[in-house]
């Protein structure tokens, strides 16, 4: 659609918005690991390209939405403290599974 389009229907500049959000929360759905496998926004970021504002407000969205959790005092394969992290639900599996 030609920009001219979208500056005359908002509609249309709202759907375009939209689409890009959904798409942007499926490539970090994507990036967060499964399997009870965390990983740090930092990794979110670097995995995802995505800056790490944004990133952090998706990160919230998700959240809000059930299908990404986040864990604190995680350990590392050494028993140490590893810090904190995000891995997905069982229903962003499925989300994930849905938008492939």
């Amino acid at each position: 659609m030609p920009d001219t389009a979208l500056k005359t229907n908002p509609q249309a500049k709202q759907r375009d918005i939209n689409a890009t959000i959904d798409g942007l929360k499926l490539r970090v759905l994507r990036a967060v690991p499964r399997n009870d496998w965390y990983c740090s926004l930092a990794r979110l970021t670097h995995k995802t390209e995505i800056p790490r504002e944004i990133c952090r407000g998706i990160i919230a969205e998700l959240r809000a939405e059930g299908l990404v959790t986040y864990r604190k005092g995680l350990m590392n394969e050494d028993g140490d403290l590893g810090g904190t992290g995000y891995t997905l639900t069982k229903k962003g599996e499925a989300k994930i599974e849905e938008g492939e």
